[in-house]
């Protein structure tokens, strides 16, 4: 038996031993999702004056100490070439900046950063309901908010960085199936001999046995918080397994078709409804379907997600036929379904009371009888978000998490898309519809964001790049290269000229569109252009 609040103090040091020597694309990544799977459960490290640290904040900060080494190692600080030799423009080992420079991700990440301020500020009184004294918020509590949401952002402002091009998210892909393929072996274990990894390696059963009885069988969660948490986890790894199978080439694309059939069998038997429905949805969409098409159904599945508050609040969500669904499928799901629906009704209704920026902390924003006795079940991850910040917080969480798809979505050929992208668009949906009615959300969550946002903004990195590496040819120099005083070449025929070597027409950006170009780019492009 290992000690779990050791492993937590070590794993930082041991991964950046394991991992430093790769790729940045597959050691940040692999050192995030390995942190996240095998790190123990509720296991909570409290210092003064910072956030509490659990499996998912020190996964987080695994990223990070990686992600400095590898942004500040000789060989990456050297000036990233713009222009190969045959005029393509090559790409860097990074982004330039650790902020995304879009406008809209810019403003949902001020709303963030206010948020915890305007939730202090309007629930500075004392609560007090029978034997019950829930405190005010202090000024400390806007910053300890604030560094929670910081060390949860990690994972995402990473990805942005480092995962951003083709290359980039075919690596993610990979590195997400195989790390579901290589879960799966302890999960089956645990399907026949009952949930007992956590126990033997830990010391402690992280959950609630009788939810982890499942017929004549087990629910496997390994060393997660719940078996929900690893259903939708295979879920993820499975459609990344079948999108390697269309985004790959030549015979590796085939590897990952057994994996993903392994991956899905894994998944039946572990016994996850809600996650095995969003397979049986999705996988379809991964394997037949365009790019287009793709996106489109993730973009869908990313508007449910961000206005399922809404929804709810005017009553046009289809809860009841999920109830009604899941009733034909196995009545206990149904009836635990309904049970969370019920308990999001009264939290809404709590919620309401302060709309703009929660209750915050401290369980001010559950729901307790007059006696004092908490009567509510927080579960899906919409209304613990929505109930703690309101819409300040749900809109800037939700909207960083989606922005990037809706916005590859609306133009697919400007930002380049592929199978790949597309592939994490879709993982990244599926884990989006279980955030309704499960607390899911996790680092690979917010990695997955990162990197379709990095997608985004790399579109205007690599314009600048280009605009950059043209010459800036003005009227004179042209002339020049015609012959001093030329006039100007005859219309072309419909056949088109001969091209000869050192005849080439340039077609020259204007200054508007060098600007546009330009306009998010690193200070010392923008002063040369």
């Amino acid at each position: 038996m290992i000690s779990p609040e050791l492993v937590l103090y070590a794993w930082p040091f041991v991964a950046f031993l394991g991992f430093h020597w790769l790729r940045p694309a597959i050691a940040i990544p692999a050192a995030i999702i390995a942190g996240y799977l095998f790190l123990p459960p509720r296991i909570v490290i409290d210092f003064p004056l910072i956030p509490e640290l659990d499996k998912n904040s020190v996964a987080a900060l695994t990223g990070a100490l990686l992600g400095l080494y590898f942004a500040f190692i000789p060989y990456l600080r050297r000036a990233p070439k713009t222009s190969s030799g045959d005029g393509a423009v090559a790409e860097p080992n990074m982004l330039p900046n650790w902020i995304p420079r879009h406008p809209v991700a810019l403003v949902l990440l001020a709303i963030m950063a206010i948020g915890p301020i305007a939730t202090v500020l309007t629930n500075g009184d004392t609560i007090r309901i029978g034997a019950a004294v829930l405190p005010g918020l202090r000024l400390y509590d806007a910053g300890s908010m604030g560094l929670e949401v910081l060390v949860a952002l990690i994972p995402f402002f990473l990805a942005r960085r480092f995962l951003y091009t083709e290359e980039h998210h075919k690596l993610l892909l990979i590195t997400l199936a195989v790390a579901g393929a290589i879960y799966a072996l302890p999960a089956l274990y645990e399907v026949r001999m009952s949930p007992q990894l956590n126990r033997i390696v830990y010391g402690f059963f992280q959950h609630s046995w009788i939810q982890h009885i499942r017929g004549d069988g087990f629910r496997p969660l390994v060393f997660l918080q719940h078996g929900i948490w690893l259903g939708i986890f295979l879920t993820m790894a499975l459609l990344a397994a079948f999108a390697c199978v269309r985004a790959l080439s030549g015979t590796a694309r085939w590897l990952f078709l057994p994996v993903g059939l392994f991956l899905v069998g894994t998944l039946v038997l572990a016994k996850s409804l809600g996650a095995l429905l969003i397979a049986v949805v999705l996988i379809p969409v991964v394997l037949m379907t365009p790019k287009r098409i793709q996106l489109l159904a993730a973009a869908g599945i990313a508007f449910l997600a961000i206005g399922y508050p809404y929804m709810r609040s005017i009553n046009v969500a289809p809860v009841d036929a999920v109830v009604q669904l899941a009733e034909r499928i196995d009545a206990d799901r149904a009836q635990s379904f309904q049970f969370r629906v019920d308990n999001e009704d009264i939290l809404l209704d709590k919620a309401r009371e302060r709309m703009l920026a929660g209750w915050g902390g401290w369980g001010r924003g559950r729901v307790v009888d007059d006696d004092g006795r908490d009567i509510s079940v927080t579960d899906g991850y919409w209304i613990i978000t929505f109930g703690k910040g309101g819409i300040l917080r749900y809109v800037g969480e939700f909207g960083l998490l989606t922005m990037a798809i809706f916005v590859l979505a609306l133009r697919p050929g400007r930002y380049r898309t592929t199978l790949a992208t597309t592939g994490l668009a879709l993982a990244l949906a599926a884990n989006l519809v279980d955030l309704l009615p499960n607390a899911s959300i996790s680092p690979i969550t917010w990695l997955l964001a990162g990197a379709l946002l990095g997608r985004v903004e790399a579109w205007r990195y690599e314009a600048t790049s280009a605009a950059e590496a043209v010459p800036d040819l003005d009227d004179t120099t042209l002339r020049r290269r015609r012959g001093r005083g030329a006039p100007s070449p005859a219309p072309l025929p419909a056949g088109g000229p001969p091209v000869a070597e050192d005849d080439v027409v340039v077609a020259m950006p204007s200054a508007r569109q060098r600007k546009r170009h330009t306009r998010f780019a690193p200070k010392h492009i923008r002063q040369k252009v």
